[in-house]
């Protein structure tokens, strides 16, 4: 029963319910008219474009990946993720305030780790009445998801201008949870494709990332995406996990324990690597001829323009990033991520009738192997005793239990075999709803292997 103190609780939230729908009941009354034909529609005058600027490539890609170009008007100066036919309006510091006020956003969207924006965007949002929104940086895969959809934090605009400041997701900032849900989507498959085109049997490389080696060399530690991708996509080892500096900065002695099988570089739109002799940004290598990666000359190059963007575009860069670790999986990685979504989901779909199947024949035997061992106890129990039962010979089993095979007992199994009603449940909603898990690798297996 709810105390006192509950109920008013409870009855107050409902009232709050009521009002709420009451008053956006009204609201649409004051916008919706009635044509003569007994149709209802929007007055166009009630209809808000939305107007987008976009100064984070890694947005802009999103939004692109979308199928939303056409929400943006302007993006910021550099940003490859654009189509080239969009204007470049500055950057956020440091905006070309008058093209911004000419476009006339509705909103405008930053990735930074700074909470509020700068000063001479905020004024111009103030002045011109559009939103701000700062998206903070993905340090995982999982982060980057819930910037396209977060389900916990998920507001259409019709109802909450701005969803959180905690975690704005493009979903509710846009207003287009399904198109953020199938973009997430396909990002799942992305990725579970490029981890299964690794075979789980082989032997994991030992590799160091590197965003920058001049003036110092900035590795990619635990808390990054690219840690991410590699561990817990089974792709490879991560050796700068442990690294403890906030920026990434490490010195060459922490190269040379840390021996790496593969150095990559990740540096959008680069020049292709020279010599380890001539190219000034391997010179740092010059004195480690014992590391392995620098010894087998595994030293690789990313410089996809997204390379350190980390949005939708992750799984095209981490394919590359696949292929330079294991050269010899190069072409079953391509043909892993050039098939088509349509063709994935069908085997997706074909894979779980399958899964469907075994469950059943799985649960049937089950079954089967119930009943035999209920016939062979009904035998048993036919069979005329020894000696007459006594009250102490009934708290005393006699040997006729004992003869039951233990592994017929259905209790005997009953974590695997509760557990396959559900099972089958979920794969006859697979399509309706399919959600690609990644193959995880627990780290602290790594970290046993390391020490």
């Amino acid at each position: 029963m709810q105390t006192g103190d509950a109920r008013r609780r409870s009855i107050a939230r409902v009232q709050r319910i009521q009002t709420r729908f009451f008053l956006a009941l009204a609201t649409a009354m004051l916008v919706i008219g009635c044509g003569d034909d007994g149709t209802y529609y929007l007055e166009d005058d009630q209809i808000i474009e939305m107007r987008v600027i976009s100064f984070s490539p890694a947005l802009t890609r999103i939004i692109v990946d979308m199928g939303q170009s056409d929400l943006l008007i302007a993006v910021g100066t550099g940003d490859t993720a654009a189509p080239e036919f969009i204007e470049r309006i500055g950057t956020p510091n440091d905006p070309d305030a008058e093209k911004l006020l000419r476009a006339k956003p509705t909103h405008v969207l930053l990735m930074s780790d700074e909470v509020e924006p700068p000063v001479n965007l905020a004024v111009l949002g103030t002045q011109t009445n559009f939103q701000v929104i700062t998206f903070k940086p993905p340090k995982s895969v999982q982060e980057i998801r819930q910037i396209l959809f977060f389900e916990f934090e998920y507001d259409p605009v019709t109802d909450v201008p701005i969803t959180t400041t905690v975690t704005p997701n493009l979903a509710g900032v846009l207003d287009l949870p399904l198109e953020a849900q199938d973009a997430r989507k396909e990002f799942d498959i992305r990725l579970s494709e490029l981890a299964a085109a690794v075979p789980t049997d082989k032997v994991r490389k030992r590799v160091l990332v590197l965003t920058q080696t001049l003036p110092a060399m900035i590795a990619a530690g635990k808390r990054t995406v690219f840690h991410d991708v590699l561990e817990n996509w089974n792709i490879a080892i991560n050796v700068a996990r442990r690294e403890k500096d906030p920026d990434g900065l490490i010195a060459t002695d922490a190269v040379k324990k840390m021996a790496p099988d593969v150095i990559l570089l990740m540096m959008p739109g680069a020049e292709p690597l020279g010599s380890l002799m001539s190219d000034d940004r391997l010179d740092v290598f010059r004195d480690l001829p014992d590391v392995p990666a620098v010894r087998d000359n595994a030293i690789h190059l990313i410089n996809d323009p997204m390379a350190l963007e980390p949005s939708t575009s992750l799984p095209q860069v981490a394919a590359q990033m696949a292929k330079a670790i294991y050269p010899d999986l190069s072409e079953s990685i391509d043909q892993a991520m050039i098939r088509s979504i349509e063709e994935i989901f069908e085997q997706l779909l074909e894979n779980a009738e399958k899964e469907r199947l075994r469950l059943e024949a799985q649960n049937a035997a089950i079954i089967d192997d119930a009943d035999n061992t209920d016939i062979q106890g009904d035998a048993v129990d036919d069979q005329p005793l020894a000696a007459p039962v006594t009250p102490f010979a009934t708290s005393q089993p006699t040997s006729a239990p004992a003869s039951r095979p233990a592994t017929s007992q259905p209790a005997s199994q009953p974590a695997e075999h509760a557990a396959s009603p559900s099972a089958v449940d979920q794969a006859d909603e697979l399509p309706i709803e399919l959600e690609v898990e990644p193959n995880l690798h627990h780290e602290s297996d790594t970290d046993e292997a390391e020490e």
